[in-house]
């Protein structure tokens, strides 16, 4: 059993290694394992894994939890600052933007994404403490990245500028943004506004013009990303 393997471990871990390299924060993984037939019970399958505050601590658990690509469906990770529970209750005035990936994106790459977006997190990547945590999901038809903010003001688009870096996607990519708002009076997290990280039109030739770092248009009809 997943779980049980978590539990098993987490006893095993007391205490930092000497010289450590701290991060700004502390930070915590959660495993869920979704009980579809009792969705208004999901937080009772949320297992808080363990908190850490330096990179050894992370490679600790990083090591030996279970890759993305090898969780069964509605199972998910979740790595947020501090020890809070990651709930929309717990963060209302906030949101998340959403990656969807169709389940023919390649494996191994779902498992470096995975990666990237931690380091990023716990290295600040993002340039703002207003970015709490970010949530792997593992669907029946799709698998989801969610990056999820205490806020929902307009730095939230330079936010996913950086996402976009950060999972090093290119330009078109198709985005999602819900507030926590309307995902606590809809109970899901799905849909949102959904956005597009267009190409910029640059002439051939004027090497001197520079894109701008995002330009976002809403589109609604875009398929889950398909790498």
């Amino acid at each position: 059993d997943l779980k049980l393997q978590f539990l098993y471990f987490i006893g095993s871990i007391s205490q930092q290694m000497p010289e450590e390299h701290a991060v700004h924060d502390t930070w915590t993984f959660w495993f869920e394992k979704r009980d579809v037939a009792n969705r208004a019970a999901w937080d009772r399958g949320l297992v808080k894994i363990g908190s850490f505050n330096s990179l050894e601590g992370w490679l600790t658990y990083y090591s030996r939890l279970a890759r993305p690509s090898t969780l069964q469906k509605q199972m998910s990770y979740y790595l947020f600052r501090g020890e809070m529970k990651p709930t929309w209750e717990n963060y209302p005035e906030g949101g998340h933007w959403t990656v969807t990936l169709a389940k023919t994106f390649d494996l191994n790459q779902f498992d470096r994404l995975w990666e990237q977006i931690q380091l990023a997190l716990i290295g600040e990547g993002f340039n703002t403490a207003h970015v709490v945590g970010v949530l792997l999901s593992v669907k029946k038809d799709c698998n989801t990245l969610s990056l999820w903010m205490d806020n929902n003001d307009k730095s939230r688009f330079t936010v996913c500028d950086d996402l976009r870096s950060c999972l090093n996607f290119g330009l078109n990519v198709l985005v999602e943004h819900k507030s926590h708002a309307i995902s606590i009076k809809e109970q899901s997290g799905k849909g949102g506004d959904a956005y597009v990280i267009k190409t910029p039109n640059i002439k051939a030739g004027d090497a001197e013009m520079t894109p701008p770092a995002m330009d976002l248009d809403k589109d609604k009809d875009v398929p889950p990303q398909d790498r």
